[in-house]
């Protein structure tokens, strides 16, 4: 399932700088913390544990090397209100091109203030097992808050981020960064024209993507915070071709495969998220 989240973090408006880069960085923290199971049942607003006196800082650091910290329920807002929403559906198949799964659907929010957000529902094997999830990227204030609603509960927690470091790291991993060549073919989609960039890695994974310029989502407040957040110079260190992403298939080398594909855009569309009734917990 996490390898779909990392698919649906992926390029979600490459016209916002690092916005992929710094989703992925913190969706990649989320996945260490659920694997150690450690995560604490106190609220985050408690003071968090000092480091042991037998555990070398520099250890922590070399863990931690783009800071992250843990925040709490005073760092969320009441509510948060976006104007643009894209339905997309994401899909992995297996090497025998059948599909790994059920198609997973994410809506992706924009808002003109300083975040972006993204809500999927994943179904269990009977209806009560579902969970809602809501992820939201705060650039102004350097965090990503994250919901979860279950049988068991609605449960949320923060993380925060140091930009300045994200910065700096993306900066040493340019070299390593996919470069896109457009190819020249253009398709109708969903009656916006866009054009396709591809990408083959150092590993030989192919990744396909259709954007669109003519895609008029505002994200300027987010746009303009993520540029002048500390060490940042507002350039595109990810080498993305600009606009919106309408559709991404991504090709692995052992023959699996991911699509990306937008099923629908609804702009000046207004919807909101509470985050009222989540019971916020600590790590």
């Amino acid at each position: 399932m996490f390898r779909i989240l990392l698919a649906a973090t992926f390029l979600i408006f490459t016209s916002v700088e690092g916005t992929a880069q710094v989703r992925q960085l913190m969706l990649e923290k989320a996945k260490q913390m659920s694997t150690t199971k450690q995560q604490s049942t106190q609220p985050a607003d408690t003071t968090q544990k000092a480091t042991p006196s037998n555990e070398p800082v520099k250890q922590e650091q070399q863990s931690n090397p783009i800071g992250f910290s843990g925040g709490s329920k005073k760092d969320v807002r009441p509510v948060y209100t976006f104007n643009d929403n894209m339905l997309v559906e994401i899909t992995n198949y297996k090497k025998d091109g059948k599909k790994d799964g059920d198609p997973v659907k994410v809506r992706y929010l924009f808002s003109k203030e300083a975040y972006l957000g993204s809500e999927m529902t994943i179904e269990g094997k009977k209806p009560e097992d579902k969970t809602e999830s809501t992820s939201i990227v705060e650039f102004g204030k350097n965090q990503m808050v994250m919901l979860s609603k279950t049988k068991d509960g609605n449960s949320g927690f923060v993380m925060k981020y140091d930009s300045q470091k994200i910065q700096e790291k993306a900066a040493k991993d340019t070299s390593s960064a996919p470069k896109f060549t457009k190819t020249g073919r253009t398709k109708t989609i969903l009656g916006y024209l866009s054009e396709e960039w591809v990408s083959t890695d150092e590993k030989g994974n192919k990744t396909e993507i259709w954007i669109s310029n003519q895609v008029k989502l505002d994200v300027s407040g987010a746009s303009a915070a993520f540029a002048g957040a500390k060490g940042s110079k507002s350039v595109n260190t990810q080498g993305y071709p600009q606009g919106a992403m309408l559709e991404m298939n991504y090709y692995e080398k052992n023959g699996e495969k991911t699509t990306w594909i937008v099923l629908e855009i609804n702009l000046n569309k207004t919807t909101t998220i509470s985050t009222e009734g989540y019971t916020f917990m600590g790590f």
